[in-house]
This record gives C-alpha cells, structure tokens and sequence, in this order.
C-alpha cells in the first residue's frame, strides 16, 4: 500500500541516505547532491526488492577490476585527405615520366593502314554467247524466208534449253519466247492468206507468249507480239489495245507502224489495207513481210498488175521468199489468145508426146524405189518437220509410208489430213480425218482437224458438232482455247 502524502514511513531512510549507501564504481561521476525541492512534499519512497545480480552466462567478465576503455579515434578525416594527396601526386609523377618513354614510340610508330571499302561484286550479266545467239536468230527471221525462220526458231530453242526450267536468266528467255511466238506468227499468217490452216502455228505462238507473260517482268516486245498474235486472230479490239500499249513504251516502231497498217488485212476490206500499207514509211515498207501483205491485198482488190510489180521488187532484192514467189506464180497473166492460132499444129502434136509425161505418173506406181525408209517415229518426225515448214507434197509421201508401217494408228492418218488441208483439197482431208477416227474416237488432233476441215468446206454445223465434241472430250487440251474461240464465230 502507499501511505498517505505527508506521511514518512520510519523505517525508510531519507532520500539522500540511499543513494549515498550504494556502491559507487571508481570511475563513475561523482553524486550531486540531492536537488532540494521547495514545493509540497513528496510522496514517500517505496523501497525497491533488491535487485538479484544477473546470470554468470549474461554477466560481462574482466580480468581486471574495471571495464576496459575504448578512448574515442579522432583525426579519421584528415588522414583520408592526406593519402588522397599522396595518391594523386604518385600518378602525375608517373605520368610526367612514362610520357617521355612513350612519346618517341608514338612518334615513330606507322600510320595506320586505311583498307578501301571493298565495292560491291555486280551481278554477273548474261552470257555473251547467248546474247550473239539471239542477235543472229534475229537478223535470221527478219530475213523473212523459211529458211530463216528455221534458223531463228532453233536459235531460240537452243538458248531455252540451255537456261533450265525454270530459266536461269529471265531477260534472255523472255527473249527467246518472244522471237519464239513471232517466227510463229508469221507463218500463220502466210497459212492464213494462203488458204493453209493455221491452227497449229496460233497454238504454238500462244504458248510462246503466254510462257514469256509467267516470268513475271517487263519482257521487251511482248505486248507488240501480243498485238499481232490477235490481229492475225481477227481480234483487232484487243490487238488495238495492246498496239496502244507497246507504241506507249517505244514509239516510231516500223513493226508497230506495220501492224497498225495490216489490221485490215484480216476480216477487213483488202482495198483499205493496201492503201495503208502503201502509205508506210520508208523504214517499215522496207520489211518482206510489210510488202507481202500490200501485194497481197492488191491482189484482192482487184489490182493483179499493181501487186505483181511489188512482188517481183521484193524478189529482186530477197529471192528466197517462197510467199512472194507462190503469189507471183498464181497471179500470172494468162497466155495471150493470138498465139494459139500461130501453134494451131502444135495440140494436134501434143498427144504424141504424151508418153513423155509417164515418167512423172512413175513414182506413184513404183512405191518401191521413192518410197521413204525409216521406222516410223523417225518417218512421222520427217513429216511433220516437212509439214511446219510447209511442204505439205513432201510431207504426204513419208507419211504414206507411216501409214504402212502402222496402219492401226490414228497418228499418221490425221497428219495427212493435215496435208491434204494445207494443198486445199478440204474433202480429202475429211476422209483422212475420219479414218483416224475410226481407229481411235477420242484422238485430240483427229477430233480437231475433222472440225477444221468441216470448217473449210463449209459445213458449218459439222463443224460445230466436232469442236463441242473436242471439248466434251478434252476441256483442258491444248487446242481449247482455240476451239472455243471457234465455236463463237461459227
């Protein structure tokens, strides 16, 4: 309990008394005397349980009789600065003599090496090999003969063989595909205005073109090709289009002047024609085939003396154009009437001579000796090299003798179909046609020359009736398209 204020319990020694009975350590502050307090008095002391000393594991030990002293470090500050000072003097005296060292060094060391930038390698261009093929397969087909177009067309042929499929250089066989379809063209034109099928080289010179299109960049002279490949089609809306095209990127072309100037030539009126072409520049009527064309539609316009003076110019100055000379050979004038009275004695003598003429019916009755030999992939390759070419004459004969050694195919029948369509004897055609026929109904080229042949003789809905079997049969073939296109104008 706590006595009351005012009370002091006896037994309770005074304040000052206490705190003088305690120990005092030697090195402890000496006491203060007790503060006096001058306001009410205080409550009484509560005397304190004495205070147990603390485990021997907690006491702290010393060997002495007092604590160890630990005297306060000071001057930690300045010793840091001094050995800062120190360090930084040590380097600059090193740097003042390694200086003198490395100087003489630094002076007679070499430059350095400057190595140039190593430029670039260029892409490789094309072979020049190639590229002098191309250029001779060029001047060979402007020649316009066929022996030229023979030459340019193995040219092309030789240099898309050596590029691969896919072709290593692009711009080449582009080339390649484009002289490809021209030499192509042209002879369909020649078998078109010559009364020849020309199916066949319209088929060849689109798959040129379309295989020069799938390369996929700018091909030179494609859309001019193109042009002309639907000019000879009798499409002049998409020949025009693709004229405006090509005469957009390379203008004052004798080519495009002379495609411009035909495009009357096919479906159009002949007269029309022949004006125009007579109107080209010197540079374009200078092309075979530009005045081919011009003696040609004088020829159907009624001007058989005006085309006869052209062909026989073109021949003074390129014999070998076997076009010009087949023209010139149709539109010679007939034998003047005087001279029959003068030779009145002359045809009574003629049927002495006729055994003259026998040795020429010869051949047909001695197959034995003119018969061609061979087996007969190498005689069907003949032929059909012969037929390109247009002889048709030749052709005929090694394919006969195809015909012998492999009589159950469909093969050799259609081909002399072929050849009886390009001599123009359009009802014999349709009986070779059939015979290939009967050995094989669903022979590709037999379907299509029987509708050829229909179509030339004029038999129109028979005609119509084996192109819609051809593409009942073979949708996807590769006459198809031409087919097609077919059909709608029949």
């Amino acid at each position: 309990s706590v006595p009351p204020a005012g009370r002091r319990d006896a037994a309770m020694p005074p304040r000052h008394e206490v705190g003088a009975r305690l120990p005092m350590r030697r090195d402890s502050a000496p006491q203060l005397p007790p503060r006096r307090h001058s306001g009410p008095a205080l409550p009484p002391r509560i005397e304190a349980a004495p205070i147990a000393p603390p485990p021997p594991e907690l006491a702290m030990r010393f060997d002495g009789e007092q604590a160890p002293h630990y005297p306060r470090q000071a001057g930690g500050t300045g010793r840091g600065i001094l050995i800062g000072v120190l360090a930084t003097l040590a380097l600059a005296g090193i740097a003042y003599f390694a200086y003198d060292v490395y100087r003489d060094r630094i002076a007679t060391k070499p430059p350095p090496v400057v190595v140039p930038p190593v430029a670039p390698v260029a892409p490789a261009g094309p072979d020049p090999a190639w590229v002098a093929q191309l250029d001779q397969a060029s001047v060979a087909f402007k020649r316009d003969t066929e022996a030229g177009r023979d030459e340019a067309e193995k040219a092309y042929d030789a240099v898309l063989a050596a590029l691969g499929d896919p072709p290593g250089d692009a711009a080449l066989a582009g080339r390649a595909y484009v002289g490809r379809a021209q030499v192509a063209l042209v002879r369909a034109e020649y078998a078109s205005l010559e009364g020849r099928d020309a199916a066949e080289a319209l088929a060849r010179a689109e798959m040129s073109l379309a295989a020069a299109r799938a390369l996929g960049q700018e091909v030179p002279g494609l859309h001019l090709t193109y042009a002309d490949f639907y000019r000879i089609s009798g499409q002049p809306t998409l020949a025009n289009r693709y004229l405006a095209q090509a005469e957009a990127v390379v203008a004052d072309s004798p080519e495009a002047a002379l495609i411009r100037a035909a495009m009357p030539v096919h479906g159009g009126s002949a007269a029309k024609a022949a004006e125009q072409l007579g109107a080209l520049s010197p540079e374009a009527q200078a092309l075979p085939r530009a005045t081919w064309l011009r003696a040609w539609s004088l020829a159907k316009a009624a001007q058989p003396a005006e085309a006869r003076k052209v062909l026989e110019s073109l021949l003074a100055h390129n014999a070998g154009h076997e076009p010009a000379r087949r023209l010139l050979d149709a539109l010679a004038p007939p034998p003047s009437p005087a001279v029959a009275p003068d030779a009145g004695a002359a045809p009574e003598k003629a049927p002495e001579k006729a055994p003259e003429k026998a040795p020429e019916k010869a051949p047909e009755k001695a197959p034995d000796e003119d018969r061609p030999t061979g087996s007969f992939d190498s005689l069907m390759e003949r032929g059909n090299d012969l037929l390109e070419r247009g002889k048709a004459r030749q052709a005929r004969k090694i394919f006969l003798a195809a015909a012998d050694k492999r009589s159950r195919s469909p093969e050799p029948w259609a081909s002399l179909g072929w050849c009886e369509l390009d001599l123009g004897n359009h009802r014999k055609a349709i009986q070779y046609f059939e015979r290939a026929m009967q050995r094989n109904s669903r022979y590709a080229d037999g379907m299509y020359g029987l509708g050829t042949a229909y179509e030339k003789s004029g038999m129109n809905a028979q005609a119509k009736e084996a192109f819609q079997a051809y593409l009942a049969t073979h949708p996807s073939g590769s006459k198809a398209g031409i087919v097609r296109r077919k059909l709608e104008r029949l």
